[in-house]
């Protein structure tokens, strides 16, 4: 521990007098050997929308200690900020700038603001990871005061002893004493998933940094098995791929990717925008459109990849290569037909060409391709009594595409339709079609 210490330390000290880039929260976790591989890259983080969000630039040294928790937050909630970096050689003219001349700072449009506390909690609250409860933010707040005093504890051994023997003795009594001390009592305080039930706050991410920056990072070898609850949540954040999706407050061609994230249980923020919105997004976006996903802070887009994407991280994508293809092929035949309603609904503007086109679709396209997938059903659902990617497409397509058409009827293909009731049926997309298309 002690060489690592001595590396990081010659390292900075190599460094350029203040290196101001976007933080690479991978590398941060490497020093200390610490996996964190869901958060973004420094290249990776998006820039927000002009009008939404302020210039944020984060001053601190290169190390965690009273830095990282706020990096984490913002991170964690995908929102874009600069990363300063102070070297140990600029710190005492960069800290005479600093309103209490201490770091670490954060100049939101040219204020600067001290604090870490009052800085995470900032974080926080951009984030979407602050309580907006009062008596939920008095809770999180004692949790997260709660984590810092272990901070303070860890900050006193390994910064301000400098004896190896005496510093080894009193991380000894950090690990045999004073983390549990602490954790058995924050064990009892877990609701559900996190500290405040099925809900991520700031608090959880608190506890993430504290195992991994403070505990592991100078006792690598303490268990933490009595306390399987912290543990979970220290999971959950490390695992949490932070998925968003940005499409319009409608249906269209992002309603699949959120049916099947729903379906899975996989959490993401439904990120629904304006078309005023959309004027202002549309230049930062990889082909100036939408639906995207953003993962890890990287933007994607193509409604089929996305829907792909999310089926596989939902377990509903076959992982045998000839189940995928049959899948893939019922697929495509559905996105024949979503394509077909998409011309006849927005791009054909004659309607004589429009109702010429509608009666085509209605008495040849869609018998057509639903005669063969009626043949494709293998039980429940097309592969089997397993729900799957294609039978959630099956049900947007149906609900959200055919039925625009009232001529269309499914009486000939009851195989379909019992495809349809069966994806209805799942309680997640319950839950998902009563929040959102009521």
């Amino acid at each position: 521990m002690a060489a690592l210490v001595g590396l990081l330390i010659a390292l900075i000290l190599l460094q350029p007098a203040a290196v101001t880039a976007r933080y690479e929260l991978h590398h941060a976790c490497a020093r200390l050997k610490v996996s964190f591989p869901n958060l973004p890259s420094t290249s990776q983080v998006q820039p927000p929308v002009p009008s939404t969000m302020a210039k944020l630039t984060f001053s601190y040294i290169d190390l965690h200690a009273r830095g990282e928790l706020s990096r984490l937050l913002f991170v964690y909630g995908g929102v874009a900020f600069e990363n300063n970096v102070v070297s140990w050689a600029d710190l005492p003219a960069f800290k005479s700038k600093c309103p209490l001349g201490q770091v670490p700072v954060l100049d939101v449009d040219g204020t600067i603001y001290a604090q870490s506390g009052a800085i995470q909690r900032y974080a926080a609250k951009l984030s979407g990871l602050y309580p907006e409860d009062p008596i939920e933010a008095l809770r999180a707040d004692m949790i997260s005061e709660t984590l810092a005093e272990v901070l303070n504890h860890y900050i006193g051994v390994r910064f301000r002893v400098t004896d190896p023997e005496e510093q080894a003795k009193q991380f000894k009594h950090f690990g045999d004493e004073t983390v549990p001390k602490y954790f058995s009592v924050l064990e009892g305080m877990v609701k559900g998933k996190y500290f405040a039930g099925d809900k991520v706050s700031f608090a959880d991410v608190h506890l993430f940094d504290i195992v991994q920056n403070s505990v592991h990072a100078s006792l690598p070898d303490l268990s933490l098995a009595a306390y399987p609850k912290l543990l979970a949540i220290v999971a959950a954040i490390k695992e949490n791929p932070n998925i968003k999706v940005t499409y319009f407050d409608s249906i269209g061609r992002g309603e699949f990717t959120r049916l099947l994230l729903s379906c899975g249980g996989i959490e993401f923020v439904d990120n629904r925008i304006s078309f005023a919105e959309f004027g202002a997004l549309k230049p930062t976006l990889p082909f100036g459109q939408v639906p995207t996903i953003e993962v890890d802070g990287v933007t994607y887009s193509q409604s089929a990849g996305m829907a792909r994407y999310a089926a596989k991280l939902a377990g509903l994508y076959p992982e045998d290569p000839v189940a995928a293809l049959r899948n893939d092929m019922i697929s495509e035949s559905m996105y024949d037909l979503a394509n077909i309603v998409v011309d006849i609904k927005y791009l054909t503007k004659d309607e004589a060409v429009k109702a010429e086109k509608t009666k085509t679709f209605v008495e040849e396209s869609v018998p057509k391709t639903l005669r063969v997938l009626e043949s494709m059903v293998q039980g429940k659902f097309f592969g089997g009594d397993s729900i799957a990617h294609a039978d959630v497409q099956l049900f947007d397509v149906v609900k959200n595409g055919l039925a625009v058409f009232p001529e269309i009827t499914f009486e000939a293909f009851p195989k379909l339709q019992a495809v349809v009731e069966n994806v209805q049926a799942n309680a997640n997309i319950a839950a998902y079609i009563a929040k959102h298309q009521k």
